[in-house]
């Protein structure tokens, strides 16, 4: 009886060391730079993880046996904040995770901002920001048109025109920071001039309008868009 129980403890010791084959073995989890490459079964193909702060799309194949394949398709790239400027500083490109340290757009402003682009690739609120130095007239938008910068007390100040107009503005800094509100030589809208083209005459029209017509088959229509400094872009027909 002794030795029919020590056989039949035998064979269940040789089943459960066959177990792993019998299930099949699997490539085990594995962290490779930005990668983790989670347990796979054997002949299976996996998507790898990207760790925050980057994205991708890596694959890669479990071998027979559970031995991962050396080589893979795809990367997880490093997400990036763009370089941008808001109206009081400039941002320099920064890496998902990095704190940026700004610098304040003029001499008028003082300040030492910084933010953090944050993991998902998107600038965060920014710390410390530029402001205005005590008397200056602070920058600020006149009309739709145009727009005056900070400016020291006493000065006169040259305006910036906004696309599709142009001009050469200028407005008083008073010597107690307020604005005057006289400005001369405002920005005017550029104009596309009226032109015949493709048949048709188009009318004097107004820089970043777009103006379509019918077609002579009543079918479809020909625009033409005129751009930011008046001037004519080609004609787009749609005609059939």
């Amino acid at each position: 009886m002794k030795n029919v129980v020590l056989s039949l403890a035998a064979a269940a010791l040789l089943s459960l060391s066959s177990l792993p084959s019998a299930l099949g073995a699997s490539c085990p989890t594995q962290i490779d730079g930005a990668i983790t490459w989670p347990e796979t079964a054997e002949g299976m193909e996996v998507v790898g993880d990207c760790q925050a702060g980057y994205t991708g799309h890596p694959i890669r194949f479990c071998n027979a046996g559970g031995v991962w394949d050396s080589a893979h398709a795809g990367s997880c790239q490093p997400l990036t904040c763009r370089s941008t400027k808001d109206s009081t500083s400039i941002w320099p490109e920064a890496a998902a995770g990095e704190v940026a340290r700004g610098k304040c757009s003029n001499q008028l402003l003082s300040g030492s901002p910084t933010r953090i682009c944050q993991l998902d690739g998107t600038w965060g609120p920014v710390d410390d920001p530029c402001t205005v130095a005590s008397q200056t007239c602070p920058g600020e938008p006149y009309t739709t048109a145009m727009s005056f910068p900070a400016t020291p007390a006493g000065t006169l100040s040259f305006g910036i025109c906004a696309e599709g107009y142009t001009g050469f503005p200028l407005r008083m800094c008073g010597e107690d920071g307020q604005w005057s509100e006289i400005v001369t030589n405002t920005c005017q809208r550029s104009m596309c001039p009226e032109d015949t083209s493709a048949g048709f005459t188009w009318p004097a029209t107004g820089s970043l309008d777009q103006i379509s017509v019918s077609c002579p088959s009543g079918s479809g229509s020909l625009t033409r868009f005129c751009n930011a400094s008046g001037a004519w872009e080609q004609v787009e027909s749609s005609c059939a």
